[in-house]
């Protein structure tokens, strides 16, 4: 099951011409490192399963990595993947019952403001010390999981994304 994020994909593919000096900056999550090599179907003959709303996160965000990788490595352009940091004081958390708020309480211990979760983002987007092409997370780069380091399976997800929005382009 990949939910590839085509949105981005594609809007970046109409982009390309205008990106001559520009930055790429992709917004994953440590959540990527949950994905398995078998949740990985771009047949999507796994849809008929139960919709596993944290799968699919995980999976996007493992995308985002590749989409990253791919950009630097096929066109030379600076695109950048990044882990934000555990963000717990946003609007995103409306569900208020009792285990989210507990849970949410532990995570504030160790997460991070907006601000201070928006500091990998600027830096990917501003520093000439971010690397293009690589996973950041707190303005370091850091190596993400086995799967995203998997340069066959980022073509593969760049060209099924091609794929998908070639057929429903025609």
């Amino acid at each position: 099951m990949i939910f590839i994020l085509v949105g981005h994909f594609y809007l970046t593919q109409l982009l390309l011409p205008l990106l001559t000096n520009g930055r790429i900056v992709n917004v994953s999550s440590l959540a990527h490192r949950f994905v398995q090599s078998t949740d990985l179907d771009y047949s999507f003959s796994k849809l008929k399963d139960k919709y596993i709303p944290m799968k699919a996160y995980a999976i996007s965000k493992l995308a985002q990595i590749y989409h990253a990788s791919e950009l630097t490595r096929r066109y030379g352009i600076k695109a950048y993947s990044l882990h934000p940091g555990t963000v717990t004081n946003t609007s995103i958390h409306k569900d208020k019952s009792f285990i989210k708020r507990i849970l949410l309480l532990l995570l504030s211990v160790i997460g991070k403001t907006v601000e201070q979760g928006a500091m990998t983002s600027l830096y990917c987007a501003l520093s000439d010390d971010a690397k293009p092409g690589q996973y950041h997370s707190d303005c370091q780069v850091r190596t993400p999981s086995e799967l995203a380091l998997d340069t066959r399976r980022a073509e593969e997800c760049w060209n099924e994304s091609e794929k998908l929005i070639n057929e429903k382009m025609k």
